[in-house]
């Protein structure tokens, strides 16, 4: 599961335990999850505007929204989120996010990219572009600088 699956799904249990808690009402339909890389490292390493997509569904300001899913989300991978504007979440992942990445995959040895024969070198190729892409869109700039030279 790449970090972005990590995230949405994290940000998925984070709205659960907010209408669990009463802060978020239930039975609304919830529009899909978008995460985009902010332009300017200041404002996250991902963002998403899910609290103002889902403002009518819950009757509430998307600031309150974004707060309550704020307060509640949780992984190994979170440093710290904050609520920007008119209720963006930014997401800023910590620092090791990169490191524990290339320990996995460094584990993982040969059985990382284990695939059919006849499928070898299609399979190869997406793998390597899948490493890369998690490598470079998990974390700090210096992350992302040493990623594109593999």
């Amino acid at each position: 599961m790449d970090i972005k699956q990590q995230i949405e799904q994290a940000l998925i249990r984070a709205v659960e335990a907010a209408v669990e808690e009463g802060i978020l009402p239930e039975g609304a339909a919830l529009p899909p999850v978008l995460l985009e890389e902010p332009p300017e490292k200041e404002l996250g390493d991902f963002a998403t505007n899910f609290a103002m997509q889902s403002a009518r569904v819950f009757r509430q300001s998307p600031q309150k929204i974004a707060a309550a899913i704020r307060d509640r989300l949780a992984g190994d991978w979170l440093d710290h989120a904050e609520v920007a504007g008119p209720g963006f979440l930014n997401l800023y992942l910590k620092k090791t996010v990169l490191s524990d990445t290339l320990r996995a995959v460094l584990a993982a040895g040969r059985n990382l990219a284990h695939c059919r024969p006849t499928a070898r070198r299609a399979s190869r190729w997406s793998m390597s572009v899948r490493i890369r892409q998690d490598l470079c869109t998990s974390g700090t700039g210096a992350g992302q600088q040493s990623a594109r030279h593999l």
